[in-house]
């Protein structure tokens, strides 16, 4: 992520897809993810633009997730039970889902988040080989 920077970019897009029941229990992911999470994010704060992408439903463990560093916290509000009148009492800042109180409105449905992240993934996975090759 700081090579990102230092190439020119305005900042990070981070997908967190970890933070829920289905990949991890609660104490699992505060006791050892969140932290490696936070120094991740830490390591990229004095960028223009860092934004966390929360990926999941009511299984998400937003309570943990709220307070990691970024200018904008973006989660699926549609998808879970979590408004953005309930995240503003975890966490100050500007937000972005698909919750018209958001500050930033995303127009996405769960179908286009999993494609999303699909590419992300299909490209790491292309990357990686490309640079072994």
């Amino acid at each position: 992520m700081e090579s990102a920077l230092a190439t020119g970019a305005d900042g990070v897009f981070y997908v967190l897809d970890g933070a829920r029941g289905a990949y991890s229990t609660p104490m699992e992911y505060g006791g050892f993810h969140l932290e490696s999470d936070r120094e991740l994010l830490s390591l990229v704060q004095d960028a223009r633009l860092n934004i966390v992408f929360v990926v999941g439903n009511d299984d998400l463990y937003i309570d943990f997730v709220s307070d990691l560093p970024a200018h904008l916290f973006a989660w699926d509000a549609e998808g879970s039970t979590f408004s953005s009148n309930y995240l503003r009492t975890l966490r100050s800042g500007a937000q972005a889902s698909n919750d018209s109180d958001s500050e930033v409105f995303f127009d996405f449905n769960q179908s286009s988040v999993h494609d999303f992240l699909g590419a992300i993934k299909n490209h790491h996975i292309n990357s990686n080989l490309e640079q072994k090759s």
